[in-house]
């Protein structure tokens, strides 16, 4: 997440309490657990700030977020997409945020 996404999460009243990435690419480190769609990042997420996963919400702009998602057991989970998604294991596919209000 840049610090321009940051700063305008924070103009509009959000708090980022933490950022997770995964530093490996497959072509250069090999496989390893943290990199969607394997849920790692997600679940020491909900690990450390105690979230109740079944009751999240989880936003995601490719089928790897998704996958991680529904594998780490969040609830509900949304596709953001600008194009015809025909196939999907999302909850909901928006073609922009403001369509979740």
């Amino acid at each position: 997440m840049s610090t321009w996404m940051q700063e305008q999460f924070h103009n509009e009243g959000v708090e980022i309490t933490a950022i997770y990435h995964c530093p490996h690419h497959p072509d250069f480190t090999g496989e390893c657990e943290c990199r969607k769609p394997r849920p790692k990042m997600l679940l020491d997420a909900a690990q450390t700030y105690e979230i109740d996963m079944a009751h999240s919400l989880l936003i995601g702009d490719s089928e790897r977020d998704i996958k991680a998602a529904i594998a780490a057991g969040i609830g509900t989970t949304v596709l953001l997409s600008s194009q015809e998604v025909l196939s999907t294991q999302a909850s909901r596919v928006v073609q922009e945020l403001s369509c979740l209000y």
